[in-house]
């Protein structure tokens, strides 16, 4: 479960984000009393706009297919007197970053239909009376919220269907066994669901990583029908049930299995936490097993848990730990060290985080260094870092999801991200009387917090940027360096084959950034795939050659400055100032409310 803890925690740390509405701005407030003019509204809505209903019951089809963008999602509210009804499903999700909160959905087909929506939330909604599921995720839609709904009255017509909320599609409605309705990282809080037709909550195979997490639920509408004997019915992979509650079930409270035939999508997983049971079932926690055994550890008289693993290098690991006294997570990366050069690397990557301080770049809680490295007497030292945690997770996952559904970012949304990554790595360059590299930047080492500003991490490559190469065996040297601490898609062409006389300066980071950007337009370096194919990057990179798609849905703006930034000559290539004004004079040019 490597990713896992990360991305249930990301979303719980997304609920504190929308749950502050100063953190996002709308353009237009758009008031609807009748059905004509809600589907208008849904039809029209930008990005960052609030949807109002009155209090009045709305009957119709409602869809949004218009995406929101996570610095300005858009916000359907109401009154538990606002009521959508409908002859089938009342509200149809088609989108992403959508905030529907504080109204009614009843008296309808389906309750809420989410196909392939992404990074949605549920909040204080009131879902009943609906003849099948009150919610429903399908179509591959990933990383959503429900939380503090109430769910009921629902699987009104067919006793055994009718789930209160349900993950994913049957496995019978599958392109193919090899292709799951991949719907993930869905997280379930603080909702009170029940009495439902179905399960409370239905997960099916093929989904994984979610939460379940402070619901309370109620089964006394189970019939024990096409296996409606549980409030949740486990089928997907690596999810976590924590602290629910709930009254009546005619078997158990949590179930994992499988309908699946022999062959298809298994691994299934489940951690069971702190969950209660009023009446039948209590052999719960026997069939799930529980995971939640803790390694204690203390750092400078503070006192962590460690949760999980969320990374592993050659040398060093990086672990989810927990604050034992005020429950807050942080990520610890450990150093193993072999040798005393082993740990005089390891301690300048403390000493970088002590001197390049940037909001845009991973702050040093707290440090030590325990052991003694030395290889006469076979003993290892180990060095332990205390760093902020961010469940969101890396660049580089959220452009491996994009890739996945050929979702670019806007040409917008690009220009923002790489001019904060660019004004966070100006920190490592205007360091005096010495200007530091940190000649490592790729999207797996920029993390992403909870409102999509970048943060530069890993400084453990961090170097003086400027060096005056005399001789061979200092070109070998550096060489040396380069090819264990940059990784090569992102690597300066100067790093390779190093003359025996060149001077090397800051500009070995500039390239691995207009590597980024071309990355944050098509999803990975333009070397990546070379790399991919085990043939020659240093070719590849010092033939000079930047191939756009023809498919590119960027301006030629764009493209230009990607050619701008990646000049093979680094005496010619721009120095960091230079790009952000360039980054700047396009940003004047897509101005405007997102």
């Amino acid at each position: 479960m490597d990713n896992f803890v990360k991305m249930q925690l990301y979303l719980v740390a997304l609920l504190c984000i929308f749950n502050q509405k100063a953190l996002y701005t709308s353009c237009v407030v758009i008031e609807v009393d009748t059905t004509s003019k809600l589907q208008a509204a849904l039809r029209n809505v930008q990005p960052g706009d609030t949807v109002v209903l009155a209090e009045t019951e709305f009957y119709g089809f409602f869809r949004a297919e218009v995406d929101g963008t996570p610095e300005n999602p858009i916000v359907i509210e109401g009154t538990a007197n606002s009521v959508l009804t409908s002859w089938s499903s009342a509200f149809n999700l088609e989108a992403s970053w959508y905030i529907l909160k504080d109204f009614t959905i009843a008296n309808a087909k389906k309750g809420i239909l989410i196909d392939g929506g992404n990074f949605n939330i549920l909040d204080n909604l009131t879902v009943h009376s609906i003849e099948e599921e009150g919610v429903h995720f399908r179509l591959f839609s990933s990383d959503n919220v429900v939380k503090n709904c109430h769910i009921y009255n629902t699987g009104t017509t067919r006793p055994g269907y009718g789930e209160g909320v349900y993950i994913g599609q049957d496995y019978s409605k599958w392109s193919s066994p090899s292709d799951p309705d991949k719907c993930d990282r869905n997280s379930i809080i603080n909702n009170r669901i029940g009495p439902c037709g179905g399960e409370n909550i239905d997960i099916k195979e093929g989904t994984c990583c979610g939460v379940i997490q402070g619901n309370y639920f109620i089964g006394s509408a189970m019939s024990n029908v096409n296996s409606d004997d549980s409030w949740v019915d486990v089928k997907g992979s690596d999810y976590e049930i924590i602290d629910n509650e709930g009254f009546y079930t005619i078997k158990d409270g949590y179930q994992v299995r499988t309908h699946m035939p022999e062959g298809g999508v298994s691994e299934l997983k489940a951690c069971c936490k702190n969950s209660k049971m009023n009446s039948i079932g209590l052999n719960l926690i026997m069939r799930l097993g529980c995971l939640c055994s803790k390694e204690r550890l203390k750092i400078n008289g503070k006192t962590y848990f460690v949760r999980d693993k969320l990374g592993e290098g050659g040398f060093s690991t990086v672990e989810l730990i927990e604050d034992a006294t005020n429950h807050e997570l942080y990520a610890l990366k450990r150093i193993r060290c072999h040798s005393t050069e082993d740990q005089r690397i390891a301690m300048s990557e403390v000493e970088a985080h002590k001197t390049v301080r940037h909001s845009g770049v991973l702050e040093l809680l707290d440090y030590d260094l325990r052991g003694k490295s030395d290889p006469l007497e076979d003993t290892t030292s180990e060095v332990l870092i205390v760093l902020p945690y961010y469940p969101r997770g890396t660049l580089a996952h959220e452009l491996s999801r994009r890739e996945s559904r050929k979702m670019h970012f806007t040409e917008r949304e690009v220009l923002r991200l790489f001019h904060a990554i660019c004004t966070a790595v100006t920190a490592f360059h205007s360091v005096q009387p010495h200007p530091l590299a940190h000649r490592d930047l790729k999207p797996a080492n920029v993390l992403l917090d909870d409102r999509y500003n970048p943060v530069i991490m890993d400084l453990g490559s961090v170097t003086k940027a400027r060096v005056h190469i005399t001789n061979v065996t200092e070109a070998r040297r550096h060489e040396e360096m380069a090819s264990e601490r940059t990784s090569m898609p992102y690597r300066a062409p100067e790093l390779f084959n190093i003359p025996s006389q060149i001077d090397i300066d800051e500009r070995t980071d500039t390239w691995s950034l207009g590597c980024i950007l071309f990355a944050l337009c098509f999803f990975k370096s333009p070397y990546d795939i070379v790399y991919e194919r085990n043939d020659s990057v240093a070719l590849a990179i010092v033939s000079g050659k930047i191939d756009i798609p023809q498919d590119s849905p960027f301006s030629d703006g764009m493209h230009d400055l990607i050619r701008y930034i990646l000049v093979l000559d680094h005496t010619q290539r721009p120095h960091l100032q230079e790009i952000l004004q360039k980054v700047k004079d396009l940003e004047m040019k897509n101005e405007g409310c997102v």
